[in-house]
């Protein structure tokens, strides 16, 4: 779904699905892999069927989250000035929320107590906001052949990166 959103025709080096085959397929591609997510999750012989329901719970916030930040991105487009709250509440929604629950839930299904799982969580949300500014930075200043699509291509989309918001 990002890359129709975003219009862009590359995903990691190669055609976007949109691009490869159409929209309409790439959108339920999307959504299928969400669904295959869930059946291997309740479908798991390692995950207590008492912790499925606490599992699914965070996973669901996480695509909510994902959505409510990919929808502030969407809208800052049209913004002339994001300050850098707004910046960090929408990467950390849009990306950052991926990386705290999957660290999350992993420490959660090792069977970590609660402290290492809230430790974990801390840990992931931080590397998914390192991720982001990486991300972000990389667009600007790799070369289109090490990055595997055109370059500059969020600043030329509008995007309110964190340099845009400091230039």
């Amino acid at each position: 779904h990002d890359d129709i959103m975003d219009d862009d025709e590359i995903r990691r080096g190669r055609n976007a699905v949109h691009v490869e085959y159409d929209v309409p397929t790439a959108i339920n591609a999307g959504d299928a892999m969400l669904a295959i997510a869930f059946e291997r999750l309740v479908m798991s012989a390692n995950i207590e069927l008492q912790d499925i329901p606490s599992l699914v719970n965070r996973i669901a916030w996480m695509v909510r989250r994902v959505s409510e930040g990919q929808q502030l991105d969407i809208e800052f487009e049209t913004r002339d000035r994001v300050n850098e709250e707004e910046y960090l509440e929408m990467i950390e929604g849009k990306t950052a929320v991926m990386f705290q629950i999957c660290a999350e839930l992993g420490a959660q299904v090792a069977g970590a107590d609660q402290d290492v799982i809230d430790c974990m969580s801390e840990w992931g949300l931080s590397v998914g906001l390192c991720f982001q500014l990486m991300d972000d930075l990389i667009d600007v200043l790799s070369d289109s052949k090490t990055l595997g699509k055109p370059t500059g291509s969020d600043v030329a989309q509008g995007k309110q990166t964190l340099m845009v918001i400091h230039a």
